[in-house]
């Protein structure tokens, strides 16, 4: 078990007495806790250890609770569900299932980035100077994240305004940790789960497999390479266009991951 002092201490003023109420804890113990939370370090290990457990119920409790509105919410069809592509052009785009609602991020100060994080990252594959390769690593993860959490996480909250899961494209054929592709994926992912942790409209952040999404069209799922061009994406089979192909994949992703939730729950 890991004992996190910190909780213990909101925890403690956070509820009322009645609320943490505990066995073999006294009541008296709890009064000093609120009045002066430094008087837990008087108190033994064994002690602390019962706090530490009835945070860890109360954590499980707010947890479950959450979960429940959420599948309220979705029970009642009031969810909305946007799809997330990520790529190395356009970045990010973030599309509802309509594909009319959607925004982009294109930031030239990532795009630099990314580019300059590549161009470094084989110089130091190349010299297998490992070290320099989890420094570099590091670095980028942080900038990437203060970019995702400033203007992506922003223009989203202002976007979708209803109770959202994103639904987020991975390329699970990937396999190496220092891909800025990947790196840039799982800090979109762990921004907006972060962010669910406190937002009421973020209820919701999961991966789906992206594989041919940005070439299959949506209508007819048609996956000719050839549909996606500079031009937009217009398929080859049925003629359905869109000016986005980044939009569409956005799209796809959605599909899947509707495939996937019946696949386990027919009912849905």
């Amino acid at each position: 078990m890991i004992i996190n002092t910190k909780e213990i201490e909101e925890y403690i003023k956070k509820l009322s007495l009645d609320e943490i109420a505990l066995n073999d804890v006294s009541e008296d113990m709890l009064k000093d806790l609120k009045n002066d939370y430094q008087t837990i370090y008087k108190y033994n290990l064994d002690m602390v250890i019962k706090l530490q457990n009835a945070v860890n119920r109360y954590k499980k409790v707010v947890e479950d609770e959450k979960e429940k509105e959420r599948q309220a919410f979705i029970q009642q069809q009031k969810v909305e569900y946007i799809g997330v592509d990520v790529g190395q052009t356009r970045i990010i785009t973030a599309s509802d299932y309509g594909m009319d609602n959607y925004i982009l991020l294109k930031e030239k100060n990532l795009t630099a980035r990314i580019k300059k994080y590549n161009r470094n990252m084989d110089y130091l594959i190349k010299n297998k100077s490992h070290k320099d390769k989890k420094n570099l690593l590091e670095a980028f993860k942080k900038h990437v994240k203060n970019i995702v959490k400033n203007e992506l996480l922003y223009k989203l909250e202002v976007e979708y305004k209803n109770p959202t899961v994103f639904v987020i494209g991975k390329n699970y054929l990937i396999g190496d940790k220092y891909s800025s592709q990947q790196v840039l994926t799982d800090v979109v992912y762990s921004v907006l789960k972060e962010a669910s942790e406190t937002s009421d409209n973020i209820i919701g952040v999961d991966f789906v497999n992206e594989r041919y999404t940005s070439v299959r069209c949506p209508e007819c799922k048609n996956g000719n390479p050839e549909n996606r061009s500079k031009d937009g994406f217009k398929c080859n089979h049925c003629g359905f266009y869109h000016k986005r192909p980044d939009v569409v994949a956005c799209r796809n992703k959605l599909d899947n991951y509707f495939e996937i939730k019946k696949s386990v729950n027919p009912l849905q």
